[in-house]
């Protein structure tokens, strides 16, 4: 069943379109103009997705996939030619079954990629005209020709052929599994950043834009914090400061209980820019809110809960650089040592008689308090080992809210930092990913 807010909007149109381009190909349209078409269509079908997601010529480790979408190898072949072999460099044969089987074998070993349990790894074959989908099961031991399945086979002459073929093609494409957030993929993030510093550029003049650049600044002058002198290098660092803070809150919103509220747009936006973040609806007007549905749509791609760290500390070190970081006196610890730390302060005897203390109403404040916690790795492993025992408490083994109320209460934290609340609002909220 297709989605009311999939179908009818512009993306699911031009994705239309291009089916009914693809359909009109002359029987002599190479294989390349295919393959072109069938990526364009995906693309619009899946606005949100990029590279790796979704890909021409991906290199799946063993030749390279002519179009690659998720969890779908498409190989495409020109008019007529869907069911030929092809001859390999060294004169064997290859049918296009064993050419997409040996293309998954290669994908489905990369732990990099997917971890396809809800819908798997799957192929289409296709022409243009006649189009052939199959799972696949990645069990090396069965022959090639046993490892894909056939589930559909569609055709594609008539406009009424259009929409079954759209539809299907959407549901073949897993959409539901998620991927590692790609936090300290440095490309990812400054390509993001670019754009913020772009739009900031674009509408640094704008008395609104100004208005929030000042809140900014004296917000971090409050902090004792000094923004770079050059405005150049200063709108930069509050384009990048923008995009920290709205993604935090973005990783927020996809794991808290959806309420009617978080499912209306405006609201959305609105509280994603809070404070000084509201410059990219103040000033920047729709090309801001398009940046807001942007981050929206990549943050939802991705499995924010089961990362079990401080996720955004990678975020914070890849968008801000190391000169600034220097210079603002800033240390994240890492992971490691910061659950270390916790261990050996929070030992298990302390932490069974806070829970004991806390379970019997005494022990009215919190038990954690980190006076200058950053992104909020700290917060996060104290939390951790406090659910461990809070789990095992008679009184609260049975209700997981009970638990999560109990625990967030025993764990603070304050920084000067304004990004570095928001960051940590964030991470602590991550913190009880068993129960998000």
């Amino acid at each position: 069943m297709l989605r009311n807010d999939i179908t009818g909007t512009p993306y699911w149109d031009l994705a239309r379109e291009g089916i009914a381009q693809l359909r009109m190909l002359s029987r002599y349209a190479p294989e390349a103009q295919v393959e072109s078409h069938l990526y364009s269509i995906l693309g619009h079908l899946f606005p949100a997705l990029e590279y790796p997601d979704i890909a021409q010529q991906y290199q799946s480790g063993d030749g390279p996939v002519d179009v690659y979408c998720r969890n779908v190898v498409f190989e495409t072949k020109r008019q007529g030619k869907k069911d030929d072999a092809r001859t390999k460099p060294d004169r064997s044969v290859e049918t296009p079954e064993e050419q997409a089987v040996r293309y998954l074998d290669a994908l489905s070993q990369k732990p990099r990629l997917l971890d396809l349990g809800h819908t798997g790894w799957r192929s289409c074959i296709t022409d243009g005209k006649e189009w052939s989908f199959y799972s696949y099961r990645s069990d090396l031991d069965l022959p090639s020709a046993q490892r894909l399945t056939l589930e559909r086979e569609l055709s594609l002459y008539a406009p009424d052929d259009d929409d079954v073929l759209l539809e299907y093609l959407y549901e073949f494409v897993d959409r539901a599994t998620k991927l590692t957030p790609p936090t300290d993929d440095e490309k990812w993030v400054e390509d993001l950043a670019m754009r913020y510093i772009d739009l900031a550029g674009a509408c640094h003049q704008s008395p609104a834009y100004d208005v929030k650049r000042k809140l900014w600044r004296d917000v971090l002058r409050g902090a004792y914090i000094t923004p770079p002198s050059d405005s150049a290098a200063e709108r930069d660092l509050f384009a990048r400061h923008t995009m920290l803070v709205v993604i935090a809150r973005a990783v927020a919103n996809t794991i808290l209980p959806v309420t009617p509220q978080a499912l209306n747009r405006d609201r959305l936006h609105a509280d994603l820019t809070q404070g000084f973040a509201a410059w990219l609806l103040d000033a920047a007007g729709k090309a801001g809110e398009d940046m807001l549905d942007d981050i929206i749509a990549k943050v939802g791609r991705y499995d924010w809960q089961s990362y079990g760290r401080d996720t955004l500390k990678d975020l914070y070190h890849v968008v801000i650089p190391r000169d600034i970081r220097h210079d603002f006196g800033e240390y994240y610890t890492p992971d490691w040592l910061a659950r270390a730390v916790c261990e050996e302060v929070m030992d298990a005897e302390w932490r069974r008689e806070v829970i004991e203390l806390a379970v019997a109403g005494q022990m009215p404040g919190p038990a954690v308090l980190d006076p200058a916690c950053g992104s909020g790795t700290f917060l996060f492993h104290a939390v951790q080992l406090l659910l461990e025992d809070a789990r095992e408490h008679p009184e609260l083994a049975n209700s997981p809210q009970a638990q999560v109320e109990m625990v967030n209460g025993l764990v603070a934290g304050m920084d000067l930092h304004p990004v570095a609340v928001e960051l940590a609002k964030t991470t602590k909220i991550l913190s009880f990913s068993d129960f998000a």
